[in-house]
């Protein structure tokens, strides 16, 4: 049975530390604590647990307290004045080294080039998901239009949904680089030299997301089939592709290897040979690829399908993949993926694209 612990804290901090399940493997997360008197009693929650006050930590049983906020110092200070014992506090940052140091010794006698740079870069940095990949980047102003936020990409507008940002007419808003991701030697890098889209592609984009990846062709394309499941991205998805809108295809449900009332297999979304695919779908791209099966073996198409959310997704991808007539190949570098719930069992560092090409005999 697992031991219990506490989260102090119930801002982002808390919400990212939740969905890193490897960082707490060995726990129970029981409740949460802050010390805002507004968040405390009666059926007051927070992810479905209960929100304590610090003066009901006597009255239950745990065996660690995890500190998720910036007032680490101080609440850490504040634990010990109320008789927590030192051991039984710890926080997000603490967890990630322990779990990195784990990752470095799982890998210690690894003769692959990639894992050695990632290993020695975790031996003097923090742990990230990127692994050597830190490019320079830029922020993107956000501006609104009839109430809704949008960021210039390109010279095009590109919304976001309306509960992403708090409209603030006395300061100006930004977000981080939206193209990230995308620069060269990332692991994550859908476009390369001699594997890009071309004038007059029709293409597919599957996880579109706030939709940069398919806003930075429209022009030169032929079509897009945009397919997105999260109904958040809806309105700014419609709002951002309207301009195009004689070229682009809505799809609002799961990528899956066959279809019903909430997926959709691409062989029966998309009824034309397409040049492109993109594909981040959230560990879903074995099971999309299976059902694009008659799609991608009557095209000659260009793939660049993520391979990092699941532990075998990069070898099942590949003999997929290959069995349809494809050659393949990995992106640069490798990325530890902290958001797998069974990462912390394997602590495998992965590609995180898997790149296939049509054999031409």
């Amino acid at each position: 049975m697992n031991k219990k612990a506490l989260i102090w804290g119930v801002g982002n901090s808390a919400v990212d530390l939740l969905k890193k399940k490897c960082l707490y493997s060995d726990y129970e997360i029981i409740a949460f604590v802050d010390n805002n008197r507004l968040l405390w009693g009666g059926e007051k929650s927070f992810k479905g647990l209960p929100i304590l006050s610090p003066f009901e930590l006597k009255t239950i049983e745990y065996d660690l307290i995890i500190i998720a906020s910036i007032y680490k110092d101080e609440i850490y200070n504040q634990l010990l004045d109320m008789g927590v014992t030192p051991e039984k506090i710890t926080d997000v940052e603490s967890l990630e080294e322990r779990i990195k140091a784990k990752i470095i010794d799982k890998y210690r006698y690894s003769d692959d080039e990639e894992i050695k740079k990632v290993v020695d870069y975790y031996k003097k940095n923090k742990l990230n998901i990127f692994g050597t990949y830190f490019p320079s980047t830029q922020e993107y102003e956000v501006f609104w239009d009839e109430d809704y936020p949008y960021v210039m990409l390109d010279g095009k507008k590109m919304y976001y949904p309306r509960a992403f940002f708090e409209r603030k007419t006395s300061e100006r808003v930004f977000v981080p680089d939206v193209l990230y991701e995308q620069y060269e030697q990332s692991p994550h890098l859908y476009i390369k030299k001699n594997h890009c889209v071309k004038r007059g592609d029709v293409i597919v984009d599957a996880g579109v997301c706030e939709g940069n990846f398919a806003l930075r062709y429209i022009d030169e394309i032929k079509k897009v089939y945009l397919v997105e499941c999260s109904s958040i991205w809806r309105e700014p998805l419609e709002k951002t592709f309207h301009p195009y809108k004689d070229k682009v295809v809505f799809c609002w449900k799961e990528l899956s290897r066959s279809s019903s009332s909430k997926t959709i297999a691409l062989d029966d979304l998309v009824q034309e040979k397409i040049d492109f695919l993109k594909m981040d779908i959230e560990g879903a791209e074995v099971d999309a690829v299976l059902g694009a099966k008659k799609l991608l073996k009557s095209s000659n198409a260009k793939c660049s399908i993520c391979c990092y959310h699941r532990r075998d997704d990069e070898e099942n991808l590949k003999f997929i993949l290959e069995s349809l007539g494809y050659s393949t190949s990995t992106s640069e570098g490798r990325m530890f993926f902290s958001y797998d719930p069974m990462i912390g069992e394997s602590l495998d560092l992965r590609h995180g694209i898997v790149y296939a090409e049509k054999n031409i005999w």
